[in-house]
């Protein structure tokens, strides 16, 4: 996996960790909405473009990124944007797969820490 498309998944995680999927999904699938909304916010023309309409698609103002992180693939913005266009189910995949290892990591550790 290269560097930008670590970076794609770390923003992509921060978006899905901060959308109410109830309100949102209305009882769809909220993989399908997330892939979805990624796509067709894929084809804005810059990162911050794609960041806004992402957002907005999912219900949210902000979302807490790191700015660094959205200076680096700014940098990199033509081919950060074509993975985005034509990975968009592969980087949604990850991140997800990432959201719900946090998840996960943190159920545990409440877990471990009230025995």
């Amino acid at each position: 996996m290269t560097e930008i498309e670590e970076k794609l998944i770390e923003v992509l995680e921060r978006v899905y960790s901060a959308v109410d999927w109830r309100r949102v999904a209305g009882g769809k699938f909220p993989w399908d909405v997330f892939c979805h909304r990624l796509k067709v916010a894929s084809y804005q023309a810059t990162i911050p473009q794609f960041l806004e309409k992402l957002c907005h698609g999912l219900g949210l103002q902000s979302v807490n990124v790191d700015p660094d992180t959205l200076d680096f693939l700014r940098e990199r913005e033509r081919e950060a944007m074509s993975l985005l266009r034509k990975q968009s189910v592969y980087l949604a995949l990850h991140a997800i797969k990432g959201v719900r290892e946090k998840r996960r990591r943190k159920e545990e550790q409440n877990e471990n820490s009230e025995v």
